[in-house]
């Protein structure tokens, strides 16, 4: 799924439908389709933002967004791997 976003002449696009690499085929979540909807638009338009900022997030921050999107991980771990990696410097 891809989302795109307009800021004056700027096209800002977030592809949520990566697979992250914890996923499985029988992996189970237990969160609703309402939950699922709030967390993908919360996550676009922090994307969004952070790209009106000047930051590009990595495969591996997309990723892991999508991974909270779809309830593999918490805000929190996601955040964390988030901000280890860039600590990191990857």
């Amino acid at each position: 799924m891809r989302a795109e976003w307009y800021t004056g002449k700027v096209a800002l696009e977030v592809d949520l439908a990566q697979q992250h690499p914890c996923e499985a085929d029988d992996m189970q979540t237990f969160i609703s389709d309402q939950e699922k909807r709030a967390r993908k638009h919360f996550v676009e338009e922090a994307l969004a933002n952070s790209r009106i900022e000047g930051h590009v997030p990595s495969k591996a921050d997309v990723a892991d967004w999508n991974a909270y999107v779809n309830g593999v991980q918490t805000l929190d771990e996601t955040e964390g791997r988030i901000v280890q990696r860039a600590l990191q410097g990857d």
